[in-house]
């Protein structure tokens, strides 16, 4: 979300002053004509930009929203496609990888290892 942006509107703020004030006496002081008109242009622009920047914000805000809703529709499609591939070629069926799922592993028991024979004990020898 947008930080708020207290340092131009403190600047802003002091822009208003100074043009305001000086806006009832710039007939007197015609050499600061130039530079007041340049101050109250950049606090249109900057107020009109800001105007702009909130609009665009919006905006994104509701693309995003409906950027959420279409992944949500695709990923609800996607499972629905996943099921019916599984379902005509089969959970373990290798073809799935054409479609890039992974077929389920085939699961079977374990085969029983034979257990080592104990070794017999050497034969002794009367000696």
């Amino acid at each position: 979300m947008r930080r708020p942006r207290t340092a131009l509107n403190r600047k802003r703020s002091q822009w208003e002053e100074i043009t305001g004030n000086l806006g009832g006496r710039i007939d007197q002081i015609p050499h600061l004509k130039g530079l007041y008109e340049s101050l109250v242009a950049s606090t249109r622009q900057s107020l009109d930009l800001e105007r702009q920047i909130n609009t665009l914000q919006a905006r994104l805000g509701e693309a995003l929203e409906r950027l959420d809703q279409v992944a949500a529709e695709g990923e609800k499609i996607r499972g629905r496609l996943t099921a019916a591939l599984q379902a005509e070629y089969g959970f373990e069926s290798p073809q799935l990888h054409d479609f890039g799922l992974k077929p389920r592993r085939l699961r079977g028991r374990r085969k029983k290892t034979p257990e080592p024979e104990a070794p017999s004990p050497p034969p002794e020898n009367p000696a």
